[in-house]
């Protein structure tokens, strides 16, 4: 059977959490980290929580692991992938290096790269 996620209700909470977010990010670094970008729901990510496109200028959320997990989206996921685009903006850079993990670090963040919810894949693999 299909899933089916209500993609209008994930990007609401998703913009909320991202937008007190990004005001607090904000404060931290004032004038420096500019709009925050928009942000995208992706029924085709099943493992990974999210992707920050630092050039685009958005972030891609999972619809299939935040329907499981929405707390740890909302204190973990979104922030992570947030702080990706403010480090690209900032420092230029593109991965987990030391910019992202100070920027982590600055919004009171553990700058951990892996997530540890249950994807389909592990899901799958029990039965």
């Amino acid at each position: 059977m299909l899933e089916t996620y209500n993609i209008p209700a994930m990007l609401r909470f998703a913009n909320q959490v991202g937008g007190e977010f990004w005001l607090k990010a904000f404060g931290i670094f004032p004038y420096r980290i500019g709009k925050m970008p928009e942000i995208k729901m992706n029924a085709r990510l099943t493992s990974t929580g999210g992707r920050a496109f630092m050039e685009a200028g958005f972030i891609d959320l999972s619809c299939y692991l935040m329907k499981r997990n929405m707390k740890h989206y909302e204190d973990v996921i979104i922030p992570h992938e947030l702080c990706h685009i403010i480090a690209f903006r900032i420092w230029g850079d593109t991965g987990h290096g030391k910019a992202w993990k100070y920027a982590m670090q600055e919004m009171g963040l553990n700058p951990d790269r892996l997530h540890t919810m249950q994807t389909k894949h592990m899901a799958k693999s029990r039965r």
